[in-house]
């Protein structure tokens, strides 16, 4: 059905073209019938042309239509070039979801940023989601904001860990039974970034960002992929970055993971041809979120000159532009950003392209456009550099000041640090002696408890203290007589009065 339409659109387009190749076929002229040179008739005077207008054209010369100006070539690339944006434009692919209204969608790292506004996106539409997180409180905040925007009870989350295949194993299966639908779809969406210098990156760094980004992905996909072939119908939807078509200085341990998911979604689409389960590459930009803040305060100083001037897109725009591609059913979906676009037209290689004819004339610029940033880039690299090493041949004195007050910092931090873990710790000393105790030598006694204590009953009540007729006498005061009142209470009753004689 594809291709017949295609080619329906070609046919069109050629159409459209043949008026203009057709206007410019002229008749061509009978040939003139041979006569003798006695019969030939005389030629007849030519009248007199009107003298041409220097400026400007004669009133006898009709105006051209506009498309005979334009070469055949040029038509034929224009016309195929029409077809094919109307078709990716309003005909596209194979959808990623199989219903347009209730299917269910798992995603993971959907407590934020990109994978909580795809669930706001999807909710809307009808869709029940499932959110993966590793955090409870920041997913129940997630699932909350969610459900009181829809005014529904689509979305659930599961508490599960991608670093760990028994952990997103038992999500997924939770998140299935909690909606009582198989995953129709799964958004591998978790992953994090610590962008940082070669050399200034840490060897376990390496691993954590290996395996969080690369292997959390994989993980997921194992646990996923058996019940969609059983089904034979659903998507993969592999989040990656624009990292994974260019890279660049400061993200040594990031990049890499990116570019092997990028890897692992074109041989996934390969091994799945012959089947109904879609593979897409999802390409999103820098965003706006919680973990893009925390990653540019750690960002190298190199890094921020790079990306500077780069825009900031908001994760709902993005989650828009990525859901419209999943519903053309484009492989590797951009994200709504135009240098990003051309960057995917680019780098995309042997992978598949939803606008190849558009790839085809656009190459060449975006080649010329490519060579002019990484120039751009390196320039910026080599800036930094020698801007460094001003500071050192220039400034030692500062230098080395700095480099001092740097470790004399780090020194008092971790000293301060060391101190709270021995004082937290069950080896924590006995507290200091009191004042008392080291001029006197001996224990200061502790206060007597007051009244406040006895009433609370942390202390017995004090005695009370002696009357007068006590101090005088050294004798305890009689008890005084009881009232009336007491008898009536029922604290005592009243002795019986004589009886009178």
């Amino acid at each position: 059905m594809r291709n017949v339409a295609v080619l329906a659109l070609c046919a069109i387009a050629a159409a459209a073209a043949e008026p203009a190749t057709a206007a410019r076929k002229k008749p061509a002229a009978a040939p003139a019938k041979q006569t003798s040179p006695a019969t030939a008739p005389k030629p007849a005077d030519k009248p007199k042309e009107a003298p041409k207008k220097r400026w400007g054209k004669s009133k006898e010369e009709a105006p051209k239509p506009w498309y005979e100006s334009i070469p055949q070539w040029a038509q034929v690339i224009l016309a195929v070039l029409a077809a094919e944006f109307l078709y990716c434009s309003f005909i596209g692919g194979r959808s990623w979801l199989p219903k347009s209204k209730g299917c269910h969608v798992i995603i993971t790292g959907g407590s934020e940023g990109l994978g909580k506004a795809l669930a706001h996106k999807l909710v809307a539409r009808g869709h029940f989601v499932s959110l993966i997180a590793r955090t409870r409180s920041k997913l129940d905040a997630a699932v909350l904001e969610i459900n009181e925007a829809s005014k529904t009870k689509k979305c659930i989350g599961v508490v599960g860990d991608v670093t760990s295949s028994s952990s997103i194993e038992s999500a997924l299966q939770a998140a299935e039974r909690a909606q009582k639908l198989p995953a129709d779809a799964v958004v591998c969406n978790a992953g994090s970034a610590q962008p940082k210098l070669f050399l200034e990156t840490e060897g376990d760094t390496f691993k954590r960002q290996m395996d969080l980004n690369y292997m959390g992905v994989v993980r997921t996909v194992r646990a996923a992929l058996p019940g969609l072939l059983e089904r034979d119908s659903g998507a993969l939807v592999l989040v990656s970055s624009g990292l994974a078509l260019t890279g660049y200085a400061g993200y040594a341990a990031y990049a890499p993971t990116k570019w092997a998911v990028r890897g692992l979604a074109e041989v996934l689409r390969s091994e799945l041809a012959a089947t109904r389960v879609s593979v897409h590459l999802a390409l999103p930009p820098g965003m706006a979120t919680p973990g893009f803040d925390k990653e540019n305060a750690e960002k190298p100083r190199v890094t921020r000159a790079i990306e500077a001037g780069e825009p900031t897109h908001q994760p709902e725009s993005v989650a828009a532009a990525l859901l419209s591609s999943l519903q053309r059913g484009h492989y590797a979906c951009a994200c709504g950003d135009f240098g990003l676009g051309l960057l995917v037209r680019a780098g995309s290689g042997l992978a598949p392209r939803t606008t190849f004819w558009r790839d085809l004339v656009l190459l060449p610029f975006i080649a010329i456009i490519g060579a002019f940033y990484r120039r751009m880039w390196d320039f910026t690299v080599r800036r930094d550099a020698s801007r460094e090493d001003a500071v050192e041949k220039e400034y030692p004195v500062l230098n080395e000041a700095l480099k001092s007050t740097e470790a004399t910092f780090n020194d008092a931090l971790q000293a301060a640090d060391d101190t709270l873990k021995r004082l937290t710790s069950d080896e924590a000393p006995a507290p200091a002696p009191g004042m008392m105790e080291r001029l006197l030598g001996k224990k200061e006694e502790p206060p007597a408890p007051g009244l406040l204590d006895s009433i609370m009953g942390e202390a017995p009540a004090p005695a009370p203290a002696p009357g007068l007729k006590e101090r005088v006498f050294g004798a305890p005061a009689p008890a005084p007589a009881p009232g009336l009142l007491d008898s009536i209470i029922g604290d005592a009753a009243p002795a019986p009065a004589p009886a009178k004689k």
